[in-house]
């Protein structure tokens, strides 16, 4: 390709995407690596167990064509297994307080992961590139890691969430949160500080 644009959040992820589109690659490979690329530099923001939609229009190809991998809720879910729980409705009106904030934070609150199940998809149907190509600029980020910019903590930092769990509060709740995320004085990290995740890197090279 020799004329495109890739649009994202963060500089790295679309730094990504164009170094993908100039090896050779189309745009479909270059969105699912900017993707991919997002996930590790804004982890509260996107990821490989999120959910979302896919539109892809590669005329070339005669495609125009859309993957929905919107959240679905697990199997053993019931329609009123929370109702006891209903404290009071969030103040955009999209979605629910409960006590203990299950629906929330924790693992109960996680609908079946969509997104990597697209990109995969997308790849096979439409991409060119090799899967381990289109993965390996997320993988070296996650490796060598990644600096904290200014709106990505102030997303963490933020103390008004329409009545829902802070994300700060979400970042330390687990041990892995505690230690990427926060200094040895249990300070969240400024921007400017370099993220190292080598558990999200091997994980990315076993998908690769």
């Amino acid at each position: 390709m020799t004329h495109g644009m890739v649009v994202a959040p963060q500089p790295e992820a679309v730094e990504a995407g164009c170094e993908l589109l100039m090896g050779g690659g189309n745009a479909v490979d270059a969105a699912i690596g900017c993707a991919l690329v997002q996930g590790v530099v804004d982890p509260l923001m996107t990821g490989i167990a999120g959910f979302g939609s896919l539109q892809a229009y590669l005329p070339a190809k005669n495609v125009h064509g859309c993957i929905d991998f919107h959240g679905r809720v697990p199997a053993a879910a019931r329609a009123d297994m929370w109702a006891h729980l209903i404290e009071g409705e969030t103040r955009d009106g999209f979605g629910f307080i409960l006590k203990g904030h299950v629906n929330d934070v924790g693992y109960q609150s996680i609908t079946v992961p969509g997104s990597l199940k697209a990109y995969a998809e997308a790849h096979a149907e439409w991409g060119v590139l090799p899967w381990r190509e289109v993965m390996a600029p997320a993988i070296a980020h996650a490796e060598a890691g990644w600096v904290v910019r200014p709106e990505v903590f102030r997303f963490w930092f933020q103390r008004e969430n329409m009545g829902r769990v802070e994300s700060i509060d979400r970042l330390r709740m687990s041990n892995t949160g505690r230690r990427l995320f926060f200094d040895d004085k249990g300070e969240l990290l400024r921007p400017g500080s370099r993220i190292r995740n080598a558990d999200m890197a091997a994980t990315l090279r076993q998908i690769a």
